[in-house]
């Protein structure tokens, strides 16, 4: 997974801690995400500060576009709730279509025993 890291307001420490906390936690989530076409995943993480307290947005684009906003005045919380969102998001989105495929099949099965069966006088 790529990760695309952007916040003006943040001083160099605090950056770099933003990027080594992020890619530790964002990385476990990565076995939920199947790339499309050998594509690898983009995630990008933005950061604003509003006061003293931080504002971080987390975008990828998998199946569906996420988008995951969380304001905190830890930085480091606010990647834990955005990591557990995104983890749930895409269980969610992957059980949503796996669910879907699943009935398609079903559906199709019916479909063609119906259609195949021969009527008899």
């Amino acid at each position: 997974m790529n990760y695309l890291f952007t916040a003006p307001s943040l001083s160099k420490p605090t950056f770099e801690t933003l990027e080594e906390y992020s890619k530790k936690k964002f990385n476990k989530i990565e076995k939920f995400i199947k790339p499309n076409n050998d594509e690898v995943p983009l995630l990008k993480i933005s950061v604003n500060k509003d006061g003293d307290e931080f504002l971080l947005t987390v975008e990828i684009h998998t199946f569906e576009n996420t988008l995951i906003k969380h304001k905190d005045r830890d930085l480091r919380r606010a990647i834990d709730l955005a990591s557990h969102q995104l983890k749930d998001k895409l269980i969610k989105d992957k059980e949503k279509k796996f669910s879907v495929g699943k009935l398609k099949e079903k559906v199709q099965d019916l479909r063609n025993k119906i259609l195949n069966r021969e009527y008899t006088k």
